[in-house]
């Protein structure tokens, strides 16, 4: 296990080097870690054309000058911080897709670009803990080759707006959306994979819809009320925890449609791989995505009983350590409390 490294990016600040300097020193591992996306789905050397399909296929609006910014920065073009950053939305969208759309939908070579893409998983938990607050605990399951590049380029950001609102993103650099967050004082989020049977329709990618929340959002019900409503690209399940004891919620969504899931009569939440209130039919999801979802929830289940149940943020980690829970493409973890912002991270840089 290892310390992830923390960064501040200060939102408020005018020069493009103000906000994002502090990202300057991680240039060579973006370049590392795009070179892990371009080679896991053989986008080197002449296909590197798809790439630029991804970019001009979608325009991510909320983080159009966001990307432009880092892509000086980190000397990295803005068709690359695209893919990377819509890797989780095209990837989930081909998993699902038993029939892939049309070409006038989507480009056909993103399309059959993506169906080398791996699947992830992940498992997340919550309960009160013992100061009357939620605490919120995640291991985040990815893909990654030999070198686990996505385990040791991890990055703890710490984002402060013009508003003075702070908020703090587990991911990597050049990553502007978010998979795992915190808004001090108000929300805790993380994503899990899931796969429904929609086919594709236009939406908002999910990883930068929690960023747009954690930035904009400034209260739980603000939180779920977008992230249950608003239209998606892809799927997901969102466990989001506020900072009173009844504000614990798994979002479980589909590009349309969506359904709320609360905890056990225990106070347990846990969430790994499946929809347990939206009903789908077959997929073309990968085995591997959901095969060991029953056993990491129990194996979560076994180390939260009541009896045994963590009292710091540190016992939650233990927790995600547990053989029956952590996976072998396990690449961060992490517990986080929004009453306070508190965020304790590791990266697994050993399977």
């Amino acid at each position: 296990m290892a310390t992830i490294p923390r960064i501040c990016v200060p939102l408020s600040q005018k020069t493009a080097f103000g906000r994002y300097g502090a990202l300057a020193a991680y240039r060579a591992g973006v370049h590392e870690l795009l070179e892990e996306y371009l080679s896991e789905l053989d986008l080197l050397g002449d296909n590197r054309a798809a790439v630029e399909a991804v970019a001009g296929w979608t325009v991510v609006r909320s983080v159009r000058q966001e990307i432009q910014d880092l892509s000086e920065i980190l000397g990295v073009d803005q068709g690359s911080l695209k893919l990377i950053n819509l890797y989780y939305d095209l990837a989930n969208l081909v998993f699902r897709s038993p029939k892939l759309p049309s070409a006038s939908d989507v480009p056909t070579l993103l399309l059959e670009t993506f169906k080398k893409a791996r699947p992830f998983a992940c498992t997340a938990f919550a309960f009160v803990g013992p100061d009357g607050k939620p605490w919120h605990a995640r291991n985040l399951d990815w893909w990654s080759r030999d070198e686990r590049r996505l385990a040791s380029g991890s990055l703890l950001i710490d984002y402060k707006t013009d508003t003075g609102a702070e908020f703090t993103v587990l991911g990597w650099p050049g990553l502007s959306g978010a998979l795992t967050g915190v808004r001090k004082g108000a929300f805790t989020v993380s994503l899990n994979t899931v796969c429904s049977n929609e086919p594709f329709t236009p939406g908002a990618s999910l990883p930068i819809l929690i960023r747009e929340v954690l930035e904009e959002c400034a209260t739980y019900q603000d939180a779920v009320r977008r992230l249950t409503e608003t239209r998606l690209l892809s799927d997901g399940l969102l466990l989001v925890t506020g900072t009173e004891p009844g504000e614990m919620v798994v979002i479980e969504r589909s590009p349309s449609r969506y359904a709320h899931r609360y905890s056990d009569s225990s106070g347990l939440l846990v969430v790994t791989n499946s929809y347990k209130r939206i009903a789908t039919g077959e997929t073309s999801a990968p085995r591997e995505l959901a095969q060991s979802a029953d056993h990491r929830e129990a194996g979560v289940c076994n180390g939260c009983a009541p009896v045994v149940r963590p009292k710091t943020l540190e016992e939650c980690m233990e927790v995600l350590r547990r053989p029956d829970v952590r996976m072998g493409i396990t690449m961060q973890r992490v517990a986080m409390r929004a009453s306070d912002g508190a965020v304790l991270a590791e990266s697994v840089e050993h399977s």
